[in-house]
């Protein structure tokens, strides 16, 4: 069923939407499970997604990624999550592996590290992805990914909305230690 209006808002009656539970979690350092798979989404688009509430420490289509992620649309879908240490992006939460040709066309919402595509790297590559959906968080914000503190962000676009209280940034809302951004553009 549809997650967005005509307008690109989340609709009125959300009562018959169904909660989406991201694929891997990570809660701990001991309570743990990434995706260290491959995921080719083959050009395809995946839309209706919709999670709201504070189950899930890192929302999105996956909540933390290992493995590879590509070549992959996120379109008509609802992230939220409400966890007080919460990161969300609208393919994954946290990210440790790589992300490569993937777009956002929805809405990703949270308090800390929310990003267009990712909530958080610490580690691996993000290159040729697109945001054009909508990102509202608190703090750490970014079109692209909410925090980067470690890894690579290269070769991205975002022209999508990009809104927090604080550290919003086109691209990555903060970047820390060792992270690297390169040929981005917003």
């Amino acid at each position: 069923s549809q997650v967005l209006d005509a307008d690109g808002n989340l609709i009125s009656d959300t009562s018959g939407l169904r909660q989406w539970t991201p694929i891997g979690h990570y809660n701990s350092d001991t309570d743990n499970l990434g995706f260290a798979g491959t995921f080719d989404g083959n050009g395809k688009t995946i839309s209706g997604l919709y999670h709201y509430g504070d189950t899930a420490r890192y929302a999105g289509l996956f909540g933390y990624s290992a493995g590879t992620i590509r070549d992959l649309t996120i379109a008509d879908t609802y992230i939220h999550t409400t966890h007080s240490d919460g990161r969300a992006g609208s393919v994954t939460g946290l990210n440790e592996g790589t992300v490569s040709n993937c777009s956002n066309y929805g809405i990703v919402v949270g308090v800390n590290q929310v990003g267009g595509i990712i909530g958080r790297i610490i580690a691996g590559l993000v290159e040729n992805c697109t945001n054009y959906g909508t990102v509202n968080s608190t703090t750490h914000a970014g079109g692209i990914c909410g925090c980067a503190s470690g890894g690579t962000i290269n070769n991205c676009y975002n022209t999508g909305s990009v809104k927090a209280d604080s550290s919003v940034g086109g691209i990555a809302g903060s970047m820390q230690n060792t992270s690297n951004i390169s040929n981005c553009i917003s």
